[in-house]
């Protein structure tokens, strides 16, 4: 299954894998900022407000480079998509799925965070 999905992948044009990078940490540093609201991260303290936008720059970097490095590449040969490009992708889809349900989910109980 990976290697289907690294074969799909490798066909697109490499501007809309650096479109799908984008958008798969945009949605996983929505995640991680949502989950570190629901914890009460920022509590009373005006220090720990800033705790959920140091999670988001750093892990975002994080999963930026990451992406970048399985979909793109750092060098300027052609690039070849394996088994890394395949599990960012996946993780993107399932972190879509997760912020669909927070959202489904925070509309049915009425606590939009």
């Amino acid at each position: 299954m990976m290697q289907r999905v690294a074969d799909h992948l490798n066909r697109w044009p490499r501007l809309g894998r650096i479109a799908l990078i984008f958008g798969i940490t945009l949605e996983l540093i929505i995640l991680l900022v949502w989950d570190a609201l629901l914890l009460d991260l920022l509590g009373e303290d005006p220090a720990a407000s800033s705790t959920p936008f140091i999670i988001a720059v750093v892990a975002g970097v994080g999963i930026y480079v990451w992406g970048w490095w399985a979909l793109v590449g750092f060098s300027d040969k052609t690039w070849r998509i394996g088994k890394p490009g395949a599990v960012f992708a996946l993780v993107g889809f399932l972190g879509l799925l997760a912020v669909i349900g927070m959202i489904i989910y925070a509309a049915a109980s009425g606590n939009v965070v």
